[in-house]
């Protein structure tokens, strides 16, 4: 009976190796999801701030403007931030590898960043005091038009 349950372990353990190895394989993944996700979050949270910020100085500006009294501004954007990051590429015969050069070394290591990509203003809405006259409609949108540099089809004023 001995010899029997030596035999089954001895049957169980590269069972046991496998299931153990595919885990080990796993960890290092699931880690590196948490560290996207989490980068995600960071860039959903540049945007929401950016948005913010423009909303803040548009409200400024239209506030000053003639004839116009309190404002509220929304700001509606594209897309998040995006990083852009340093690559090295390897031109061969039949293929193109591209690398992200890489900063630090271990625990540590991290792409190096060359620049940011801010979103794209998708439009404005804007309700303001003066909003209902038509000559304040126009310059409102004339100056958001301006500031932000997009088309005054993606504004939208109001009284």
């Amino acid at each position: 009976m001995a010899a029997k349950k030596a035999l089954n372990m001895k049957k169980l353990w590269p069972i046991i190796a496998a299931a153990l190895g595919i885990v080990l394989m796993l960890v290092p993944r699931l880690s590196g999801e948490k560290e996207v996700l989490a980068e995600e979050e960071d860039s959903t949270q540049e945007a929401y701030l950016y948005s913010e910020k423009l909303e803040e100085r548009l409200t400024e500006l239209i506030s000053g403007a003639k004839d116009v009294g309190s404002a509220r501004v929304v700001v509606t954007l594209d897309r998040s931030c995006e990083s852009v990051f340093a690559t090295n590429e390897k031109v061969s015969d039949k293929s193109i590898s591209v690398d992200y050069v890489i900063l630090g070394g271990g625990d540590e290591e991290k792409p190096i960043p060359i620049s940011e990509i801010y979103p794209v203003v998708r439009g404005v809405a804007v309700v303001c005091e003066g909003g209902e006259r038509a000559e304040v409609r126009e310059r409102v949108t004339l100056l958001i038009s301006a500031a932000l540099g997009i088309s005054t089809a993606r504004i939208a004023v109001s009284g």
